[in-house]
């Protein structure tokens, strides 16, 4: 789902047309001539795939009526943020919330993105973002969002961790991270969280599995690995790497280890 187009005070976001892809193929040919840092004339390739498929975003400077910057990969897959060489620098990659909106809108939790070049990396900072990988050029953000509560419901505690694998045959291992978050169970035995509850495991190198274990009321009612079955049929769903819940079906017979 694609958000409407967004006015700013020096121009707006929106879809390419082909005067914007040609206007971007220009100057792009114009920063590799001159070495400028950062300009990804080598992706132009890319940048004209996206365009055909209607995924590449443009700014439009309000004065010159012309594409000043483009992003695609839309956060959720590898992606270029590019700004032209003359209009750095002037709060233009603000418009990348833009992109997280619609990221957020579209049910995504988790955004990844390659900092390059890598002084880019203070802005994707600024934006939210968290580097990790062992060469530190890569970033990522979990986006959170907040959720009206059913009125029916009955407050109940609720405790979701997330492990490593080993934790299957080690009941010894430590949780990467726990959430507690307020819930209600509403009579047909549905648990409604108050926010959503996003996980990456960015200390992943091996690919192991994730593990995960659900305490509803204080009954342990998961725990076993987050990719199986019987987790997605309990609420578990899986985001480009990322694993997130925001209601339990506490009515289901769930596997445990």
């Amino acid at each position: 789902m694609k958000i409407p187009p967004k006015d700013m005070k020096t121009g707006f976001i929106r879809y390419s047309t082909d005067i914007d892809l040609e206007e971007i193929l220009l100057w792009l040919e114009d920063q590799d001539r001159a070495s400028v840092d950062g300009t990804f004339h080598c992706n132009k390739n890319l940048t004209i795939e996206s365009h055909n498929e209607g995924e590449l975003l443009v700014y439009i400077d309000s004065e010159t009526n012309k594409a000043i910057a483009y992003q695609w990969g839309g956060l959720i897959t590898p992606g270029i943020l590019e700004v032209r060489a003359d209009k750095r620098r002037q709060g233009i990659s603000k418009a990348l919330e833009y992109r997280i909106n619609e990221a957020r809108i579209n049910n995504n939790c988790l955004l990844r993105i390659q900092c390059e070049p890598a002084s880019s990396i203070p802005f994707w900072k600024r934006m939210g973002f968290q580097l990790y990988g062992n060469n530190m050029n890569y970033a990522y953000r979990l986006l959170r969002k907040k959720h009206d509560l059913p009125d029916n419901g009955i407050g109940v505690p609720v405790k979701i961790s997330f492990y490593p694998e080993q934790r299957k045959w080690n009941d010894n291992t430590l949780p990467i991270k726990t959430f507690t978050p307020y819930a209600v169970q509403t009579p047909n035995d549905y648990v409604y969280l108050s926010e959503l509850i996003p996980f990456f495991d960015t200390t992943n190198e091996f690919r192991q599995d994730t593990v995960i274990s659900i305490h509803v009321d204080g009954k342990l009612i998961y725990l076993d690995k987050a990719k199986y079955e019987e987790a997605i049929e309990l609420g578990v769903s899986r985001d480009n790497g990322a694993f997130y819940l925001d209601k339990i079906k506490s009515n289901k017979a769930h596997k445990q280890t």
